[in-house]
């Protein structure tokens, strides 16, 4: 039986640091913090004493799947229904925030039976 050198362990070199979880996941990993990061922002109350705070007004279809947890084809499927508003940015499509939000909002709860 051969064995694939993908799936043989070998030990880091020495003085290299510990793989993190983080560093495995590669750049999805902080695109994830990135658009959490900049939702919190956008969606935190504002201050109506302090300095206006501004998030980000668009976000990408990748942010809104992050954010969001659905999927690419939920969100152009709502795009498509008219319950989210996008605009063009180049070639890219960039939702706005605050209807993306506010879809979020409008969904129905979750609703569980009892196990009885």
């Amino acid at each position: 039986m051969l064995r694939s050198p993908l799936l043989t362990a070998r030990p880091a070199p020495k003085g290299a640091p510990e793989p993190s979880l983080d560093r495995l996941a590669g750049n999805e990993s902080e695109t994830s913090r990135m658009a959490m990061a900049s939702a919190a922002g956008a969606l935190a109350p504002a201050s109506t004493t302090g300095p206006l705070k501004t998030g980000p007004i668009l976000i990408s279809i990748a942010e809104a799947r992050i954010i969001s947890g659905l999927s690419r084809s939920a969100i152009y499927r709502q795009l498509a229904a008219g319950k989210i508003r996008a605009v063009k940015g180049g070639s890219r499509t960039l939702i706005v925030l605050q209807s993306f939000v506010q879809h979020l909002e409008s969904l129905p709860p979750a609703t569980f039976r009892g196990s009885g």
